[in-house]
C-alpha cells in the first residue's frame, strides 16, 4: 500500500543515517582509488565507486526492516533497498534535474470535496511505488556530510525520469516530526536522475 506523507517521512528518515554512513564509505573508497574519480570528466566513475562502496556497507550492516537487492547491484552497481513490510523500492541515485511542474493552489487541500477525492485516489493506489534518496557530493574534500533528499515518484515515469509528488530533506540522526513545509499534497515535480551508464553526467 502507498505511504502517506507521514509514513514516507518515517521510512525515509530511518534510512538517513545508514545511507549517510554508506555514502561516506563510498566516498572514502573513491578518495583512496587514485583513479582521478573527482575530476569533472569522471563523474560516472565517481558515482560507480560511491555506489559500490555504499552497497558493500549496507550489505555488511543490514538495516532492520529493509532488504538489499543483490540482483539490481549486478547491473550497474545500483543500490536498491526494499522495505519488508510494504515492498517500497528505494534507490540511491543522484538527481540531474528537479523542477516544480505544478504549483499548489492555496487552500485547495482544505476543501472537503478535494479531501474526499484524495482519499478515494489514495485507496486506489495500492502499489507502494518507487522512492529515491538523492545525494550530492560533499563540497569540501574533508567533509563526509551529504545533502540527502527523499523523493517519492508519482504514477508517471520510469526509474530514471518521471514525476514526483513528495520531496523531503533528510536529517541523519534526527527523528523529529515532519515539517509541514517539507511537502505539499498538491505539488508535482519533474525529476531526472543521472544516467548511471553514461560516460559523463554533465
Amino acid at each position: 500500500m502507498r505511504h502517506s506523507p507521514e509514513q514516507f517521512h518515517e521510512t525515509m528518515n530511518r534510512l538517513a543515517e545508514p545511507v549517510q554512513f554508506a555514502l561516506t564509505q563510498g566516498i572514502k573508497n573513491a578518495r583512496k582509488s587514485n583513479l582521478g574519480a573527482f575530476r569533472t570528466n569522471k563523474k560516472s566513475l565517481l558515482s560507480h565507486i560511491v555506489r559500490s562502496g555504499a552497497y558493500d556497507y549496507l550489505h555488511d550492516n543490514p538495516v532492520e526492516g529493509f532488504i538489499l537487492d543483490e540482483g539490481a547491484h549486478k547491473l550497474n552497481q545500483a543500490v536498491c533497498l526494499r522495505e519488508e513490510g510494504t515492498g517500497l523500492e528505494i534507490r540511491l541515485a543522484k538527481i540531474k534535474q528537479l523542477t516544480l511542474a505544478e504549483s499548489p493552489i492555496p487552500g485547495l487541500d482544505q476543501d472537503p470535496v478535494i479531501q474526499q477525492q484524495r482519499a478515494l485516489y489514495e485507496l486506489e493506489m495500492q502499489s507502494p511505488g518507487l522512492a529515491i534518496i538523492s545525494w550530492e557530493k560533499p563540497s569540501s574534500v574533508d567533509s563526509y556530510n551529504f545533502n540527502l533528499l527523499a523523493i517519492r515518484q508519482s504514477c508517471e515515469g520510469n526509474i530514471r525520469k518521471g514525476e514526483a509528488d513528495l520531496l523531503i530533506q533528510l536529517s541523519p540522526g534526527r527523528s523529529e516530526m515532519i515539517p509541514k513545509t517539507s511537502f505539499d499534497p498538491n505539488a508535482i515535480y519533474n525529476y531526472e536522475l543521472e544516467d548511471e551508464n553514461d560516460e559523463d553526467f554533465s
